[in-house]
């Protein structure tokens, strides 16, 4: 895999940029097969300005060229291109609802994933 990650860390913010692509490693060979047909990109954001909880938010996106999948929602099965996206985000702390048994953590997350793969709807 080839890939970049950009970070941005001030204060109580965190910002990291991604990018990846697959890469197919031959043994004793000396060329590796970079594929340029299935790219990966994400943003992941995170807030812990709050004593001991913490707020994230993250979207990513896959964009892949005519590949063939296979689902039982699609109709289509033949090489398509598709385009991904993933929405999200977490909540989560500790040391919440002090008690005699001691205090609890929590962790709340959730995506939504929505895009096309040919004509289809993911």
């Amino acid at each position: 895999m080839e890939a970049v990650r950009l970070n941005w860390e001030q204060k109580d913010w965190s910002i990291d940029a991604l990018w990846w692509r697959e890469v197919t490693i031959e043994p004793g060979g000396w060329t590796n097969d970079i594929n340029s047909d299935d790219d990966f990109y994400g943003l992941y954001v995170s807030y812990d300005g709050f004593q001991e909880h913490t707020i994230e938010g993250y979207y990513f996106f896959r964009d892949v060229k005519n590949k063939a999948f296979s689902a039982a929602y699609l109709s289509q099965v033949s090489p398509a291109d598709m385009e991904e996206h993933t929405i999200g985000g977490r909540v989560h702390g500790k040391n919440i609802l002090e008690s005699d048994l001691g205090a609890f953590d929590y962790t709340f997350e959730g995506a939504y994933q929505l895009g096309d793969y040919g004509s289809d709807d993911i």
